[in-house]
């Protein structure tokens, strides 16, 4: 987890609209990090009731890489003061670097209602969703086989040859080299357990995560996308595969009949 010299001019310019003045300015901030949070923790004393610095705080803590610590300041200066949109954006930001990327994209889409002429969320709401995206394969598959096949049948002593054959052991296609006298076709074997698991019989969150993950698998390039877009954007109460519908608006939040949706 590393934070370049880029990416934290861009934390600086892209929330330097919001403070950009006063005594604790993002550009003090940033030419000396360690100096200006204890400045700030002398200034915020024990109360601490001061919603601005607060966020200023978080931010010198970004830099110096406490991401927990700029999630507890920043969400105190939330309380504080809850249409504070800069708050929003430091716990964005931070949630991103711990890798928490739902909570970091629910936090900066928050953010941007209440302030969205702050070019810095749309930036890293992007980043997040570009993130999350590419998680998601990961969830519906376990295993990636490669299979090449040899030119010759016979048995390889290594990996990396040396220009030369060494002595090689021959052996049937199709059949694993072993001691035993007993030979078996072990991708027929492989075969039948993937048909097994294929026609296995599940029920319940079981069955359905199974159809969300085939429906992903085979889907196009378009449903993959309507799919992540709406599983982000309605926080996980949606899942479209309508990239005509989804595509050309925001999703918007959709809890079951008996669940009650708390905003983040």
């Amino acid at each position: 987890m590393t934070t370049n010299f880029l990416e934290l001019q861009r934390e600086s310019t892209e929330s330097g609209s919001m403070a950009s003045s006063g005594r604790f300015s993002d550009s003090f901030i940033h030419e000396d990090p360690q100096t200006a949070l204890e400045e700030l923790n002398a200034a915020l004393g024990e109360k601490a009731d001061n919603a601005e610095w607060l966020c200023q705080r978080a931010y010198a803590c970004i830099l110096l890489k406490e991401y927990t610590k700029a999630i507890e300041d920043a969400k105190k200066a939330r309380e504080l003061q809850p249409d504070l949109a800069l708050a929003f954006l430091r716990i964005g930001i931070a949630e991103y670097h711990l890798h928490n990327f739902n909570a970091a994209h629910q936090a900066l889409t928050a953010g941007k209602e209440l302030d969205c002429s702050i070019e810095g969320f749309q930036t890293w709401i992007q980043d997040c969703e570009n993130k999350i995206a590419t998680h998601i394969p990961n969830q519906t598959s376990d295993l990636i086989e490669i299979k090449m096949k040899k030119t010759a049948a016979i048995q390889w002593e290594k990996l990396q040859g040396e220009g030369t054959l060494s002595t090689v052991k021959h052996f049937t296609p199709d059949q694993y080299p072993s001691s035993s006298h007993y030979t078996r076709n072990w991708d027929k074997v492989v075969g039948e357990i993937k048909e097994e698991e294929k026609n296995e019989k599940l029920e319940g969150d079981a069955a359905l995560n199974k159809l969300f993950q085939q429906i992903y698998s085979d889907g196009s390039d378009e449903v993959k996308r309507a799919m992540n877009k709406s599983f982000m954007e309605s926080g996980g109460t949606v899942l479209s595969t309508n990239w005509m519908d989804v595509g050309k608006r925001k999703v918007e939040m959709n809890p079951p009949d008996d669940v009650e949706w708390k905003k983040y």
